[in-house]
């Protein structure tokens, strides 16, 4: 979905339901208080011309009024649900509504999988992947060729999901534990949504650190600075991911793995993905959201690199 070629009829219902104070605050809040905003027309047009997340995950936009939206247009929510998990929700039905024109059925009998673009089928499923077991460092920094799935081992649509988990669930480590080296096969803006949120939970034995992003150069920054500067490599169990494909269209993974400094195994990592697809693509999918948690028996945060700023 491009934000630059105009919103869709329910992000104006989105705004219309919300009372003008709290409209007026939002948009100030956007553009960091850059842009006057005291009216309800001038609000909307403000917030019109931001990307839908930008607005969503402003800090004064309550998660309740999300939640209220998405049950008032028909959507299955729990209360107990993460502001970023209604955003995405909600991101979800923008998505449907604006591609509705544009999607056709794909014959998954002819559907190649890319894993560097990450192209998926549909399905409704919950299930864990079967696959290779924990990947040490070393065999991780030599899988340089991209992993191609033939198309006459997929019986069906839950093995086609099913592959296109695992590829993903390997294919990311790959490239994160390729950053700052030669290999030419790295994380890039086009793996994420421009307007990807991620959060990095960094713990180590006396202290944790949290950090927040909503831009994917931002992201990609960080993750940089935090492979090289400790050397870090994230080897992944693959064997024990968990994926869902939810009525939205979402795909959640979750997995898990060691962390290396070096040749060390000095703690262990968790991840949470959503992915979403790119509509203006076309059965590509990037990375709508993600929280990464990594835990070390040693002492990363000492230094005061991994400091908030």
């Amino acid at each position: 979905m491009n934000d630059d070629k105009g919103k869709c009829l329910l992000f104006k219902q989105f705004l219309e339901g919300l009372d003008t104070i709290r409209l007026c605050e939002i948009a100030r809040s956007v553009y960091a208080g850059q842009q006057p905003a005291y009216t309800r027309d001038a609000a909307e047009q403000l917030l019109f011309a931001a990307p839908y997340m930008l607005v969503l995950s402003n800090k004064k936009l309550p998660a309740l009024e999300i939640l209220k939206f998405l049950v008032l247009n028909g959507i299955q929510v729990h209360p107990n649900m993460s502001k970023m998990e209604l955003c995405s929700n909600l991101m979800a039905l923008f998505a449907k509504e604006s591609g509705s024109e544009k999607l056709q059925k794909t014959n998954l009998a002819q559907t190649n999988i890319d894993s560097k673009n990450m192209l998926c089928p549909h399905s409704n499923s919950i299930t864990e992947c079967h696959s290779s077991v924990d990947l040490l460092p070393q065999q991780i920094q030599k899988q340089s060729e991209p992993i191609k799935l033939p198309k006459y081992e997929i019986n069906n649509e839950q093995e086609l999901l099913q592959k296109f988990i695992y590829a993903f669930s390997e294919e990311f480590y790959v490239l994160f534990n390729n950053l700052g080296t030669s290999e030419t096969k790295q994380l890039k803006g086009e793996h994420f949504f421009n307007y990807c949120m991620f959060h990095i939970k960094i713990i180590d034995v006396d202290a944790e650190k949290n950090e927040f992003f909503n831009d994917s150069m931002a992201i990609l920054q960080r993750l940089l600075n935090i492979k090289l500067h400790y050397q870090l490599y994230l080897s992944p169990y693959v064997n024990g991911v968990k994926w869902e494909k939810d009525i939205h269209g979402l795909i959640k993974i979750c997995l898990g793995g060691r962390l290396y400094q070096y040749e060390e195994c000095i703690g262990t990592f968790e991840q949470l993905f959503s992915l979403g697809e790119d509509l203006q693509q076309g059965n590509i999918y990037r990375i709508l959201n993600s929280s990464l948690i990594l835990k070390s028996m040693n002492r990363l945060l000492g230094n005061g690199f991994l400091k908030i700023e």
